[in-house]
């Protein structure tokens, strides 16, 4: 699977970081992306401050 947008398939959108099946908008591929959710701003850091 060589698709020129294989780094998009990484980088979804935050909200998109679940199990679900997406479709690439640049190859049209079914790809099913199992992402943790994880916090890009740890909350543990804000409150120390």
């Amino acid at each position: 699977m060589n698709c020129p947008g294989l780094q998009d398939h990484l980088n979804l959108p935050a909200e998109a970081r679940m199990i679900l099946k997406f479709l690439c908008p640049q190859c049209g591929q079914k790809i099913s992306v199992d992402t943790p959710v994880r916090a890009q701003t740890p909350k543990t850091e804000e409150q120390k401050q």
